[in-house]
């Protein structure tokens, strides 16, 4: 299975060569990670997103997270998301379209929102229904019929940009022992407006049985990437990182090996 990985992607000429590219990566269904208009309050930039986006959102099933300009504005936004862009929680067993699970082929994808209501602003997790759903979600996969588990929201945890840098902290701290436990094999994210891979890392240390974390918020937005705000040295945990705009491809080979590109 081939999936089409992309977040921020707003509605600029960028964001229509990122939306070819992703059709050229021939996808069999696209995950998004969440910012897709850039409506800020102004609804019917949600209808011409989602003309600018339809010939290949029309012909490719998305899976997607909210983002901060998709669930902000005191609800103007996230009706307007969640009406256009509805996820498959109930079949998950999830109480609230903001957090979800779906098999893919081979993969267990799991969506969680960044801005669930638990606490002002940020999701911590603790004694909320997102992380009660989580540990049974996560509890009920069966990895000899799905043995990659993939996440997907909208703030990262592990970025070296000064943009948004450690903003969902306290998140981490609460859910990234339940995906380690797991064995969640990656985590997506958007957010941070560059493009940055991960090694295998748990609590901001290279960890062979951690998560490889893939942040692409850089599908076009109009707020620009974010080019020139990297500490250094480049962390250890760090693989790669750029400040392009760009897309990814997943591609799942089989059940010990997959394949990762990204396109600026």
């Amino acid at each position: 299975v081939v999936f089409g990985v992309v977040g921020d992607t707003g509605q600029t000429e960028v964001t229509r060569g990122v939306l070819k590219h992703l059709s050229e990566m021939k996808p069999h269904a696209l995950l998004h990670t969440g910012d897709l208009s850039y409506a800020d309050g102004f609804p019917p930039r949600w209808d011409t997103f989602g003309r600018l986006a339809e010939p290949l959102m029309s012909k490719v099933p998305m899976l997607v997270v909210a983002g901060n300009h998709d669930v902000t504005l005191n609800g103007v936004e996230s009706t307007a998301f969640r009406a256009r862009y509805p996820t498959p929680y109930l079949a998950s067993g999830s109480a609230s379209q903001d957090w979800f699970s779906h098999d893919v082929g081979i993969a267990h994808v799991i969506g969680l929102n960044s801005y669930a209501p638990v606490t002002p602003g940020r999701f911590d997790g603790s004694n909320a229904p997102m992380f009660e759903w989580l540990k049974g979600d996560l509890a009920s996969i069966d990895r000899a019929l799905t043995p990659w588990v993939i996440v997907m929201f909208h703030v990262p945890w592990y970025s070296s940009n000064a943009g948004h840098y450690k903003e969902a902290l306290r998140a981490q701290e609460k859910l990234e022992p339940l995906l380690y436990d797991a064995g969640v094999d990656v985590v997506l994210n958007g957010h941070v407006h560059a493009y940055e891979r991960s090694r295998p890392v748990r609590d901001w240390k290279e960890d062979a049985c951690g998560a490889v974390h893939l942040t692409v918020g850089d599908g076009g937005n109009y707020e620009g990437p974010y080019g020139q705000s990297w500490s250094e040295p480049q962390p250890a945990w760090s693989a790669f990182r750029e400040g392009s705009f760009g897309a990814g491809r997943l591609e799942i080979l089989n059940a010990t090996h997959a394949s990762w590109e990204w396109r600026r």
